[in-house]
Parts: C-alpha cells; sequence; structure tokens
C-alpha cells in the first residue's frame, strides 16, 4: 500500500477544497456516502484491523496510507480527539435553496428543518447535525456569519454531516417565505417567550429557529416567525445551549408526528462516545 503523501500537510495550513475528517464514525460515514472524496488516509496500527475495508479501498484505488504514530496524528489534526484516524477528502459541497425546495416539493408528510443564526462554534455545529439527523430532519439551514463544515463539526456529527445536508441561503427570509408558501409554520425560540413549549402541538411542517446562545435570533429573523416559544425549565440558568435547545424541540416534534419507534437511529453507536 502507499505511504507517501501527496498533501505537504502542517499545522494551521489552510487546505482550500479538502478537510481532514477524524473520528471512527465521521470516517466510517464518509468512506459510506463519499467513498470518491478520499484523497488520502492516515491512522495508528491499532485501527488497522477495524478499517479493513477501508484501507483494500484504497489500495484498490491506488489512494495513499500512511502509517502514523498517536503523536504524530495529534499533530497533524492539531486535536487530540482523532481516534486513531484522519481522512483527507474533498470537502462536501453546502446544498442549495432549490434542493432543499425540490425535497420539499417531493415530500408532503411531516417535516422539521432547523434554521440557525450566527453559529460559530464548530462543536456546536457538528451537534446540532447530530440532532437533527437523530430526529430526521434533512436539511439544515445556516443564517449568518458562521462556521461550515470543519474538521470539528465533522467529527462532534459522529456522521450525521454526510446524511444532512448544510446550506447558508443569501436571503433566508426569501427562504422562509417559500417555505411558509408550502404551508411550513415558522418556530422562533426565545427564553423571553410568553408561550411555552408544550402548550400546544408543534406543526407538521415545521422551521425551527435557534439563535446563538448570547446575542439570540437576529430580528429579521424573529419577525419572520408565527410562533414564538420559550423551553420551560427550572430558572437557574437562562438558557440551553442551542444543540440542547434543538434536541428537546425536534424531540417535541417528533412525539407528536411520528410513531414510536424503539428502535436506534442509524448513527446511534454501542461504543457510548459523547
Amino acid at each position: 500500500m502507499a505511504r507517501g503523501s501527496r498533501h505537504d500537510h502542517k499545522p494551521g495550513r489552510p487546505y482550500g477544497s479538502v478537510v481532514k475528517v477524524v473520528g471512527i464514525e465521521a470516517c466510517r460515514a464518509l468512506f459510506a456516502r463519499r467513498p470518491q472524496a478520499i484523497e488520502e488516509i492516515h491512522l495508528i496500527r491499532e485501527v488497522r484491523v477495524e478499517f479493513g475495508d477501508l484501507l483494500t479501498y484504497c489500495e484498490r484505488q491506488h489512494i495513499p496510507c500512511r502509517d502514523a504514530s498517536v503523536a504524530a496524528l495529534t499533530q497533524l489534526c492539531e486535536t487530540p480527539r482523532h481516534d486513531g484516524i484522519c481522512l483527507i477528502a474533498k470537502k462536501k459541497p453546502l446544498a442549495s435553496v432549490e434542493a432543499l425546495i425540490g425535497h420539499v416539493d417531493r415530500n408532503r408528510g411531516p417535516m422539521v428543518i432547523p434554521l440557525f443564526d450566527n453559529l460559530k462554534n464548530p462543536n456546536n455545529v457538528g451537534a446540532l447535525l447530530r440532532v437533527a439527523g437523530y430526529f430526521g430532519a434533512t436539511h439544515v439551514v445556516a443564517h449568518g456569519e458562521g462556521v461550515g463544515l470543519s474538521m470539528a463539526a465533522m467529527r462532534t456529527a459522529e456522521g450525521a454531516a454526510e446524511d444532512v445536508e448544510l446550506l447558508r441561503p443569501e436571503n433566508s427570509r426569501h427562504l422562509l417565505g417559500e417555505l411558509k408558501r408550502r404551508g411550513f409554520k415558522v418556530i422562533a425560540t426565545s427564553s423571553h417567550a410568553k408561550r411555552v413549549l408544550g402548550e400546544q402541538p408543534l406543526p407538521a411542517r415545521a422551521v425551527i429557529m435557534l439563535g446563538a446562545e448570547n446575542a439570540g435570533l437576529a430580528p429579521e429573523l424573529t419577525a419572520c416567525a408565527d410562533v414564538v416559544v420559550a423551553i420551560p425549565g427550572a430558572g437557574v440558568v437562562e438558557s440551553l445551549n442551542v444543540a440542547t435547545a434543538a434536541a428537546v424541540i425536534l424531540w417535541e416534534h417528533w412525539r407528536h408526528h411520528h410513531k414510536a419507534d424503539p428502535r436506534p437511529a442509524p448513527h446511534a453507536t454501542s461504543r457510548g462516545r459523547s
């Protein structure tokens, strides 16, 4: 198997059209969904047995593979949270508004679309994608400034970044208008709202808007909302982490509009990692 490297990898160097994908679940999902995107693999010997199928594929496709020590992999990835493997792969392109609208038009049943505003922490982005995937959301909308599918976001998503489409529209208000014309209700979240989540079922087709933890939702987005709700709590702290809030609200939508299913979601894992 090839041992050379086609990329001059140095910590902190921009990668342009490629991204480092780390973590067992994220790498597994990438190999399952976009194997043609893989350009290079770095891994420690201890995980070779677990990735035998990936290594066989890389050998057949003449994709370079390099054995690495834990220290070398940590330096390459600029994080110790790599699970012993790093794939260098073409970045997954962001989805288009047209693709989302097409999906909405083809699927008439219950549907939830999370929209987050100015989310700059990649771990929060990844956690939100994981929550969205767990509860069956196929698209997540990013409004304003924020990070995309970075290495940290993809690792935290535990594979969901390959199944959930992320899009960043040029005009979120226009997109919300298009979705409203297709029967969606827009739900904004605020810790100061008088209406409490759970008082009434969420609409079957809903956009759930979540703001950054400090600033909240942008006023222009709140103005588009049909309903503003708060998640009830003990009142000891003002708000939840954005991904945690998303989990609460998407569960509330799921329990009203989907049959109970005791089976684990596709990305549930027995490894017990958080």
